[in-house]
């Protein structure tokens, strides 16, 4: 055997004092549970709330550009799917129906740039 191995081998075990370990880092205290958390977890809204929640704006006043939206988009689909189920395949939709609900999906954004964007005196 080497003498290096040896010396490890024959070396004295170290004392139990001899290793401290790094103070543990302070941990941050938590903050007060929000007044949403109860102790069966986090309130659920029902349903019809929340999809009145989606239709109203930072206002809560109702949108009706949202209204419009979602009834083009859910309205396409359904009919799209209808017709091609119907036609056992995938119908393309017209290049007009695209155009609207882009125009729509378009319109929707630049309102809500709108209402978020700060006043000018």
């Amino acid at each position: 055997m080497s003498e290096a191995f040896e010396e490890i081998q024959n070396a004295p075990p170290p004392a139990a004092n001899d290793f401290v370990a790094p103070a543990a880092p302070a941990v941050p205290a938590l903050p007060a549970a929000p007044s949403a958390l109860s102790a069966r977890g986090p309130k659920k809204a029902k349903p019809v709330d929340a999809l009145g929640q989606f239709f109203q704006d930072s206002d809560g006043k109702l949108s009706a550009t949202r209204l419009v939206m979602i009834l083009w988009v859910i309205g396409t689909f359904l009919i799209w799917s209808y017709i091609s189920i119907k036609s056992v395949a995938l119908v393309q939709l017209p290049s007009s129906v695209v155009d609207i609900l882009g125009i729509l999906l378009t319109g929707k954004v630049v309102q809500k740039f709108g209402e978020t964007s700060p006043d000018s005196p």
